[in-house]
């Protein structure tokens, strides 16, 4: 498992998904235009990357596009697909 820039662990097994997935935070946190580039970098690496599709989700839906309403459904569906709940009484860390 891999770990952020933060030093979180990461669920994707890409070394290359988690990087542009670094990229995407930073450049998303910095209101620059490259952060959807980031992000399909972060999805090519790792199609199955759970929080990857959960930010794909998140950026449709802040766009204040209603016609990306659709393509934040199919995102948040694709994310669940991706993860796992965890078990009762468990927190994330």
């Amino acid at each position: 498992m891999h770990r952020d820039l933060n030093g979180l662990a990461v669920t994707t097994g890409s070394g290359t998904a988690a990087a542009a997935f670094d990229r995407l935070i930073a450049s998303f946190l910095a209101s620059r235009a490259d952060t959807p580039q980031h992000l399909a970098g972060a999805l090519e690496a790792d199609p199955s990357f759970g929080l990857a599709h959960c930010a794909r989700g998140y950026l449709a839906a802040i766009s204040f596009d209603k016609g990306k309403r659709p393509a934040a459904a199919v995102a948040a569906k694709a994310a669940r697909q991706h993860t796992r709940p965890l078990p009762r009484g468990r927190e994330a860390r």
